[in-house]
């Protein structure tokens, strides 16, 4: 699968622009990252702030609409070109014996092999789907997600200790957003959201507010 591997995270649309992480290192500084380890630092302004953010919804975007769909056909394309190189290979090997023998061995032979590569997909390039399919599942979600969390930390039920902790310790206005979004997984995110619907269907009264320290982000440098 290797030839897939550059279209998760690099898509030629944004080029070395690409946005991969924003951070605050400290109350005066904007950190955004980009491929190969370069980064701008900037005044942690709503302008650079939403700019950047903007900049990373459109690339998770195309994302989720063009390189995941172009995964999979590869990922197709890849496993039916196996199968077949597999099925060949093994047929030589095992022409010598009968052919009910000779079937049983082939689909064995064929099952372990492809076993062996879903095991290579699910500890490497499905992780790195995953993360797209998170960052858009935020995208989609984010106002929702944000008011409700904000409201009650109720909210935060049946996730894990490092989301709840990313959440609680998280500086910027959102509690969830691009700053922290790395610490929380795709499973968090959606149980909060059944969190927040479940109570929105219900209309219990809320209590106990999320509690954080914000680090307010500075004026616009083009503001009077």
């Amino acid at each position: 699968m290797n030839n897939i591997k550059p279209k998760y995270e690099k898509v030629k649309e944004f080029g070395k622009r690409f946005i991969t992480g924003i951070t605050r290192p400290n109350a005066d500084t904007l950190k955004v990252s980009f491929e190969k380890g370069k980064y701008l630092k900037l005044k942690p302004t709503d302008v650079n702030f939403m700019k950047s953010e903007n900049r990373m919804k459109e690339q998770s975007a195309y994302q989720y609409t063009e390189v995941l769909p172009a995964i999979k056909r590869d990922a197709t394309y890849d496993i039916v070109g196996t199968i077949i190189l597999l099925g060949m290979a093994a047929i030589t090997q095992f022409m010598t014996l009968p052919i009910g023998e000779q079937f049983s061995k082939v689909l064995h032979y064929i099952t372990g092999s492809l076993g062996a590569i879903g095991f290579a997909l699910s500890t490497d390039d499905i992780i790195k789907i995953s993360n797209i399919v998170k960052r858009q599942f935020f995208f989609d979600n984010r106002e929702l997600l944000n008011e409700g969390v904000e409201k009650s930390n109720n909210m935060l039920n049946r996730t894990s200790f490092i989301t709840k902790r990313a959440i609680k310790k998280g500086k910027d206005i959102n509690a969830i957003s691009v700053m922290n979004l790395g610490w929380i997984s795709k499973r968090d995110l959606k149980v909060i959201r059944d969190n927040i619907q479940i109570q929105k269907d219900l209309e219990f009264e809320l209590h106990n507010p999320l509690k954080r320290k914000v680090t307010k982000r500075k004026p616009s440098t083009n503001q009077k």
